[in-house]
């Protein structure tokens, strides 16, 4: 069950960043500009990890793509993609129906799929520090953004634009973000210890 799960994640996530690609493609009217708008967004930094590692934990249940600590760190930003995106986004907008599908997909189809493949692997009783894994997302993301931002004039979201917010709005927002992977990785640590006793 688990690995079919894993696969299934694996490979919806991997269809809805492919739709979401012509989708952009399409709008932009090439790929490589779709390509290179859609690679600066969250949500497709963390459906295309959690595709590998999901398709990566079906193949190789006993591999690294299995670590426990890893999949409670990318269950946390699967989650937070789907939260934020519904929340401070307010459910993005869709010219059409293929863009409707694929943010659907891509913003809460592949969370709920990511949390029941969760729930039915094996668990192993983390120690407390492996919440401190929460931090490796925004430390590998938050440079790249910056400097894509400062450099290119290309901001994501309004929430990290440092050249509309100004320096002491972007630390809080910046602050807040990082405390909501903390938060969301300790969620997912301590449900993990208590479904392995």
């Amino acid at each position: 069950m688990h690995r079919t799960l894993a696969a299934t994640t694996g490979v919806v996530a991997t269809l809805g960043i492919l739709l979401q690609g012509y989708n952009v493609g399409e709008a932009m009217g090439t790929y490589a500009a779709a390509a290179r708008r859609m690679s600066m967004f969250f949500t497709i930094w963390t459906n295309t990890t959690l595709a590998i590692v999901m398709l990566g934990a079906a193949i190789a249940p006993q591999g690294p793509f299995a670590w426990r600590r890893v999949q409670c760190v990318l269950l946390a930003c699967i989650t937070l993609v789907g939260l934020v995106f519904y929340t401070v986004l307010g459910g993005g907008h869709a010219d059409t129906t293929s863009d409707a599908v694929a943010q659907f997909t891509l913003h809460a189809i592949t969370p709920a799929l990511a949390l029941a493949t969760f729930l039915t692997a094996p668990h192993t009783r983390l120690p407390w520090r492996a919440i401190l894994w929460g931090l490796v997302p925004p430390a590998v993301y938050g440079p790249v953004l910056l400097a894509r931002g400062l450099f290119a004039d290309e901001w994501p979201y309004f929430f990290l634009n440092y050249n509309s917010l100004g320096l002491i709005p972007f630390i809080q927002w910046s602050i807040g973000l990082i405390a909501a992977f903390l938060v969301f990785t300790a969620l997912f640590v301590a449900l993990e210890r208590a479904l392995s006793r």
